[in-house]
């Protein structure tokens, strides 16, 4: 149901797009799925829903200079997977300011942290980025 709530979102600010083939339209049904591909590519194994979410946005970060960022954050935090939700469980409703920015993505700027056998590795989301762009 969340991503319902982001996809129409983006649906009423873009439009609907009957090619879905055309990765390069402007409908926010195309919007959306790009969105969510290449938010699976930023997000860690195993994610939970605010990884998801974060990953979501940065998405929309890259790609599109965070224009849509209004959008997502309703559509998130009208399920509960608002600015200061937490997994597991704990619902927040509240959209951040533009300007705000989130916590949780500037720590995901500086880098992704995976813990492997005890070992934790940072690996720049920078070379990240550079997979989405190598497409």
């Amino acid at each position: 149901m969340i991503l319902y709530e982001v996809y129409w979102n983006l649906i009423e600010k873009h439009g609907f797009t009957d090619n879905w083939y055309n990765s390069k339209d402007t409908g926010g049904n195309i919007i959306f799925a790009q969105l969510l591909i290449d938010g699976m590519k930023l997000q860690p194994c195993l994610p939970t829903f605010v990884d998801a979410r974060d990953a979501i946005i940065e998405a929309d970060r890259i790609n599109n200079n965070g224009d849509n960022f209004d959008e997502l954050w309703a559509g998130f935090a009208k399920r509960g997977l608002g600015v200061n939700a937490k997994s597991p469980g704990i619902e927040d409703f509240n959209v951040p300011k533009k300007s705000e920015g989130t916590s949780s993505t500037t720590e995901k700027d500086a880098a992704v942290s995976t813990s492997a056998a005890g070992i934790t590795i940072l690996l720049p989301l920078l070379a990240m980025r550079s997979l989405i762009l190598m497409q």
